[in-house]
């Protein structure tokens, strides 16, 4: 809430989709005009619903689950890296 401008993107994580700090981080977002991303497991739970992008992971094992999470960053932050180039992100 500190932070959060209009425009700005939210990303929420939760393997279970129903972790109510991250729900409400996500609606908090949805009502102040961020664009929200969840990252989710299982059948996405309220977060997969909530966000405007839902990225749902369909696999009921917690683990398997952040695996994969843990893969998509790894993969934003590539891009990120690319993006701005090495000077930014060192």
């Amino acid at each position: 809430r500190n932070f959060m401008q209009r425009g700005d993107v939210v990303l929420g994580i939760s393997c279970s989709g129903i972790s109510a700090n991250v729900i409400n981080a996500i609606s908090y977002g949805n009502e102040n005009g961020a664009t929200t991303i969840g990252f989710t497991g299982f059948d996405g739970g309220s977060l997969g619903k909530m966000a405007n992008v839902s990225i749902i992971v369909p696999i009921n094992d917690m683990r398997k689950v952040e695996d994969v999470h843990t893969i998509m960053l790894h993969m934003i932050s590539q891009l990120f890296y690319e993006k701005l180039g090495a000077d930014l992100v060192n």
